[in-house]
This record gives C-alpha cells, sequence and structure tokens, in this order.
C-alpha cells in the first residue's frame, strides 16, 4: 500500500504545470513512459521536478517522435532522467498508448460538454 501512495505522490508532481502553458506531447509520452516503467519510484517528491526539467531539455534535443518505437523511448528515458528501479516493463507500442490518449481526451472532452450543458439548464 505504500508503494501505491508513493507512485500517487509522485504522479501528482509530475501532473504540476504552469497555468495556460501546455506540455510538449514529446515530452509527456517521456514522463508517461517513465513512470509506466517505475523509474520514479525511487525518487523523493520533491526532486521530481528537477528531474523533469532535465528530462524536457533532453528529449527536446534528442528528436524522439510520437513513432519512435517503444523501446526507443524506454531506454532513452534511462539515459535522460531516470534510474530505473525495478525490471518490470510493459510491452504496449507507443501507438497503444496514444490511442489511449485520445479515447481518454474524448471522454474528458464528453464530460466537459455535459458539464456545460447543466450549467446551461
Amino acid at each position: 500500500m505504500e508503494i501505491a501512495i508513493q507512485r500517487g505522490r509522485a504522479l501528482r508532481e509530475i501532473f504540476k504545470q504552469d497555468r495556460l502553458e501546455p506540455l510538449p506531447i514529446e515530452f509527456q509520452m517521456a514522463w508517461l513512459v517513465a513512470f509506466n516503467d517505475r523509474r520514479f519510484d525511487a525518487i523523493e517528491p520533491e526532486d521530481i521536478p528537477g528531474r523533469l526539467k532535465t528530462l524536457e531539455s533532453r528529449v527536446s534535443a534528442s528528436g524522439f517522435t510520437l513513432d519512435s518505437p517503444r523501446e526507443q523511448w524506454g531506454l532513452g528515458c534511462g539515459r535522460l532522467a531516470c534510474r530505473r528501479s525495478h525490471g518490470m516493463t510493459r510491452r504496449r507500442t507507443l501507438k497503444q498508448r496514444r490511442d489511449s490518449f485520445g479515447e481518454i481526451r474524448n471522454i474528458m472532452n464528453s464530460m466537459k460538454t455535459l458539464a456545460y450543458l447543466e450549467i446551461c439548464k
């Protein structure tokens, strides 16, 4: 249970961003891959912002795209900013993850529309 709480705290730190300043999608993919590979598990929450800044600058210089193979992202993240603490990896392709993002985005847009319609009643 403590591990789940620690991962939740790390995720909360990762989600923090400046208002009206969206982060590049390649950077979002990089931290998502790193988080799913449990590379933030051994990092204290207060150290995460510094690691994310390093990760963002190195991802922008790496030339990774959403079409880059999953293995490239996973290996790249290890070199970019994060230390691997577990050998567990998921074998989902980047396209599957991108499709999942699309589904989540559609669900959130639907929820926003429903909330707007409720307000307008």
